[in-house]
């Protein structure tokens, strides 16, 4: 009965899925499963080979839909191995299905099943095989599938190391579990870890996505330890600090408040209490899990004041709820037998004893509704957002037929890779990733791929200067500068240019270039709901960023006029009331000396004054510099501002 109800929840994820691309690395594995590609460092080949049998079972379904497909299931399965492993632990098995529904509707949880994402399926595999070394430990022969599982562990996302020492208590002989049929569990472990051939067999055939090119022992070393990101660093370009570290690190408790609220964290602590009373291997598991989770948080560092880190910290919390999902059950099992001891002892009538007893399950349903309904009203939106389908084409409809494109941002090189290589838009372009264009493999494959293309010798110095200066006539338009020389803003692009004389001669080309396709562009508007997807968020901050950018250009030649023009557009028609852009607007009409429209706009956007906003500072400073010199505020702002950045380049040891 339980397996049906489950199943009917795997048809409520399946009507709720998104059915456009999301951000961070989602829509790169839709375009794996199409293309036999290999993802990412460490390359996930296990769930990559999945995606793309899976399309070949479902042929009818879209590819984002069977990309989503290893999402929704494995999300559902795990609610129902958590209701299983809850039984074995003797927990209420009302509260212990309750519970595992609370699992399903936590943000991050059903954020993360509803698109393509590798952590569904890692979390499907964790709980599996906690489940079986609870269960294996009155059965034995569990443990020979629990070492096929650490090899598909392996072979699919390495965090599951996270967990070994806390399986390690959970083990009552642990002896006989590593030495009975010692070599039977290591051949399984083996044959689980085989899956990774998918990676060189896929690089051996080409595939169009291949970070490493893993067809030699020290290229497939590469992937599998993340050897280009750094293999414990949160991304390529992560800068050790301890500050941000540790502040990142507690952070992860104010997610699980946002998620959990106070009535499940105090709820969560009781459980723990209860788990140290009766079990003491599995509370050494809770929180040995969680302690190495705290760590691995400190290590990796992730700046969450950045949007698009902030999006990929929040999935590195999914099996960090899937640990205290179980405390928080146990919580309430202990109230529910409190409740139970003292109605026996304090109640009399038979009707208030059945409705006090019932009382529990109506809290744990209570806050399951909760949890529910405030995350349906995000999670409903994703069926209807194209934003980053929208990115997509933006970014691609830019350059000129036949240019070379290059996008060096997750949420750009992964979408367009998927319009370029599944929807097959804008094939004329050269795709070139010039993060990869100093690997000697990377460039035989760009020669086969684009014959016309020219390259400098292999081991040329400045590699990347003198391929781009090679092949200036097709047109260099890349999402970011990527090297020395003259780089001019094209819409959401750069363009390249050999000199600072040739970009000045195309200047009224640029700037009549740059007025169409932003006219042309829609940036992401967010209401307060959608704003909660920090993905979105963090999309519309890149279009902002490159809006700034070009309307920077225009000051830079005086265009005052086009300029304001253009930040109105966006204020007043388009809606969108970014702090950034009315910084720009309120600093445009100062510099110019129109006071009178500075005076209106301040007063308008500028009431509430964050005198710790540095931005904002240095936007009043200008208007008041420029518009009223004697005032004494700008005194008072000039001080503010000097006082914080003394704090921010305070040292470390004197904090």
């Amino acid at each position: 009965m339980f397996l049906l109800i489950y199943s009917l929840f795997f048809v409520f994820f399946w009507l709720n899925q998104s059915v456009h691309l999301f951000g961070g690395d989602s829509a790169e594995y839709v375009t794996i499963g199409q293309t036999w590609s290999i993802a990412h460092p460490p390359g996930y080949p296990f769930y990559s080979l999945l995606l793309n049998l899976l399309r070949f079972v479902l042929p009818i379904l879209k590819p984002i839909q069977t990309a989503n497909i290893l999402s929704i299931f494995p999300t559902v399965i795990t609610g129902y191995i958590i209701f299983l492993t809850l039984n074995l632990l003797k927990v209420d098995k009302l509260i212990s299905f309750l519970v595992s529904l609370i699992y399903l509707f936590l943000f991050p949880i059903w954020l993360y099943a509803e698109v393509p994402e590798v952590f569904a399926l890692n979390n499907l595999i964790i709980s599996l095989i906690t489940y079986l070394i609870i269960n294996g430990n009155q059965n034995k022969k569990y443990s020979l599938i629990i070492f096929l599982l650490i090899g598909l562990a392996i072979s699919h996302h390495h965090t599951f190391v996270l967990f070994i020492p806390g399986w390690f208590f959970l083990i009552k002989d642990r002896n006989q579990f590593i030495k009975k049929d010692f070599f039977k569990k290591i051949l399984l472990i083996i044959i689980g870890l085989s899956f990774y051939f998918y990676a060189p067999i896929s690089a051996y055939f080409n595939s169009p996505i291949d970070y490493e090119n893993p067809i030699t022992f020290k290229r497939f070393l590469n992937l599998f330890f993340r050897t280009s990101y750094g293999t414990f660093k949160a991304y390529t370009g992560s800068v050790p600090n301890i500050f941000n570290q540790i502040l990142t690190t507690f952070l992860s408790f104010t997610y699980l408040l946002e998620d959990f609220r106070i009535l499940g964290l105090l709820i969560l602590i009781i459980g723990l209490i209860k788990i140290f009373k009766i079990n003491k291997s599995f509370f050494k598991f809770i929180i040995a899990s969680f302690v190495i989770h705290l760590i691995f948080y400190l290590y990796t560092n992730f700046p969450l004041s950045n949007y698009f880190i902030a999006a990929i910290f929040e999935r590195f919390l999914i099996s960090l709820y899937l640990i205290f999902i179980f405390p928080l059950a146990f919580g309430f099992s202990y109230v529910n037998d409190f409740i139970q001891k003292n109605i026996k002892r304090h109640l009399k009538n038979i009707n208030l004893k059945k409705i006090v007893g019932k009382s529990i399950y109506l809290l744990t349903f209570g806050y399951l509704i909760i949890v529910f309904f405030t995350n349906y009203k995000i999670i409903k939106h994703l069926k209807k957002l194209d934003y980053f389908d929208r990115y997509a084409k933006n970014l691609l409809s830019t350059p000129p037929k036949n240019a070379i494109f290059y996008s060096g941002s997750d949420s750009g090189v992964f979408t367009t890779s998927y319009f370029y290589y599944v929807e097959k838009y804008r094939r004329d372009l050269k795709f070139v990733s010039f993060g990869l264009i100093n690997r000697n493999y990377y460039q035989e494959k760009l020669k086969k791929i684009y014959p016309n293309l020219k390259f400098p010798d292999k081991n040329a110095e400045k590699y990347t200067l003198k391929f781009i200066n090679k092949n200036i006539q097709i047109g260099i338009y890349t999402e970011s500068p990527i090297v020395e020389g003259s780089w001019a803003p094209y819409g959401l692009l750069w363009k390249y240019y050999p000199n600072e004389e040739a970009a000045k001669k195309d200047i009224e080309f640029l700037i009549k270039k740059n007025i169409e396709l932003w006219n042309h562009y829609q940036i992401p508007k967010l209401d307060k709901t959608i704003a909660n997807l920090v993905q979105f968020k963090a999309l519309q901050e890149a279009y902002i960023s490159k809006f700034i950018t070009f309307i920077n250009f225009l000051r830079t030649y005086k265009k005052y006029n086009e300029a304001i023009n253009q930040i109105e557009k966006i204020i007043y028609q388009d809606k969108i009331t970014h702090q950034s852009l009315l910084n720009l607007y309120l600093i445009i009409h100062s510099e110019t000396k129109n006071c009178q429209k500075a005076n209106q706009i301040k007063n308008q956007y500028f009431k509430k004054k964050n005198y710790q906003d540095k931005e904002l500072l240095k936007t009043l400073i200008n208007y008041y510099y420029y518009c009223q010199p004697n005032n004494s505020e700008l005194i008072n702002l000039s001080n503010q501002y000097h006082n914080i950045y003394l704090q921010e380049n305070q040292p470390l040891n004197e904090l």
